[in-house]
């Protein structure tokens, strides 16, 4: 053999691999560590592409591990709810303050108070299972990146304040009527 065809055949080993590897998506060939090409040769014939994929973006710092993911959404959740209900509460305490002050019986603000806050809990409810539906339909990828992860948490906290100003503007209106009017209730 001549010394022009052991190169040429050099030449012509890589890109072999490249053809070899077109349709799969390797990193480990990609970087030309042999050591690692070697170990990893046999744990990646037994993978799909797929499972590949998930190991390395799971690890990654672009992706985002689904059970933190889960975790990290059911706390910010209910941080959430918790400020819901002290809004509530808020609506309650002015309420009946503001009653207080117009010397209404205390049985009627009661039972105005009573009716807001199963209305109230209602609406938290609606909320919670609203959020999480949205969230198990997010989490239906695969492949969650850190990006959307984020834009996702952000979308879900402006839509938890609008819904609690439009809740709070709503009722206040609701009961401060009652306050001007209670003999029509």
């Amino acid at each position: 053999m001549k010394s022009s065809d052991t190169r040429s055949r050099k030449l012509a080993e890589p890109s072999y691999k490249l053809r070899k590897v077109k349709g799969e998506w390797n990193l480990y060939e990609c970087t030309g560590n042999q050591e690692d090409q070697d170990e990893d040769k046999d744990d990646s014939s037994k993978l799909s592409n797929e499972e590949m994929l998930r190991r390395k973006n799971t690890a990654s710092d672009f992706g985002v591990e689904k059970e933190k993911a889960i975790t990290a959404f059911n706390n910010y959740n209910e941080k959430l709810k918790k400020k819901f209900e002290f809004t509530c509460e808020r609506i309650g305490i002015d309420f009946m303050l503001l009653g207080k002050s117009k010397k209404l019986r205390r049985k009627y603000l009661l039972k105005y108070l009573r009716e807001y806050n199963e209305a109230a809990a209602e609406e938290i409810e609606q909320t919670l299972k609203f959020f999480q539906r949205r969230f198990s339909i997010f989490m239906r990828k695969r492949i969650i990146w850190l990006s959307e992860y984020e834009s996702f948490i952000n979308q879900t906290d402006k839509i938890w304040n609008t819904i609690m100003k439009h809740h709070a503007k709503r009722w206040r209106k609701v009961l401060y009527y009652k306050l001007e009017n209670p003999q029509d209730f």
